[in-house]
């Protein structure tokens, strides 16, 4: 479950963190932007700094323009020599980071005080499992009607280090921190080590195979 002193103590300290890396984008681009506007960021990106237009073919089958973390950084590191605008877009990248760092911290628990997640046993190609958010909603008022959240969380979203940045930093590394075994257990951290190519081994008969697997060649 979560330690919700620590849990608020790492809420404050990244939103102050949030807040100064807002003004000082602001300072640098001149005004307002809401990082999380695809909108916006492609105002910014393909009509105020003139980078070469990233698109994608959306659902509706029209042309949309790319404004994602992963596209800042690939313009940036393809299209960029300006230091000021590498600037603007290291922290657009920050501060993407650091909104997903508060998404986690404010995921919803269950009523017990524990955050879960869904297990998928085959959530990849690979044959590893992943975690999802789980199937229960949680229903909560607002201004516009009755918004359903899900309750707990992708646990594989969250970096084990945290979120490395381009000037080597790293943020979110403290983010275990608040979580905290019920009275009589203790975490542990399994890496199974492609035990799926243990299995493999075996269906197919492949002693050899199984020999180097088991002597860790």
């Amino acid at each position: 479950y979560r330690d919700e002193t620590c849990r608020l103590a790492k809420i404050h300290k990244y939103e102050e963190q949030k807040q100064v890396e807002y003004e000082i984008l602001r300072t640098s681009i001149g005004h307002e932007l809401n990082v999380n506007s695809p909108k916006q960021i492609a105002e910014l990106l393909y009509r105020e700094l003139q980078l070469p237009e990233q698109k994608e073919r959306n659902a509706k089958g029209g042309i949309t323009l790319k404004t994602d973390e992963t596209t800042v950084d690939i313009l940036k590191l393809n299209y960029v020599k300006d230091p000021v605008i590498i600037n603007i877009l290291d922290r657009i990248i920050l501060i993407k980071k650091l909104h997903r760092i508060l998404k986690f911290l404010n995921a919803i628990i269950y009523p017990d005080g524990y955050l879960r997640t869904r297990y998928n046993e085959s959530g990849t190609t690979s044959g590893r499992s992943t975690t999802n958010m789980c199937d229960d909603y949680f229903y909560k008022p607002t201004s516009k009607g009755i918004k359903a959240e899900k309750y707990g969380w992708a646990f594989q979203t969250l970096p084990k280090h945290g979120f490395e940045l381009s000037d080597g930093t790293t943020i979110g590394n403290d983010l275990r921190e608040i979580f905290v075994p019920t009275k009589g257990f203790i975490f542990c951290d399994n890496d199974q080590k492609q035990a799926e190519a243990v299995v493999v081994a075996r269906l197919a008969n492949d002693d050899d195979l199984y020999d180097t697997i088991k002597n860790g060649d």
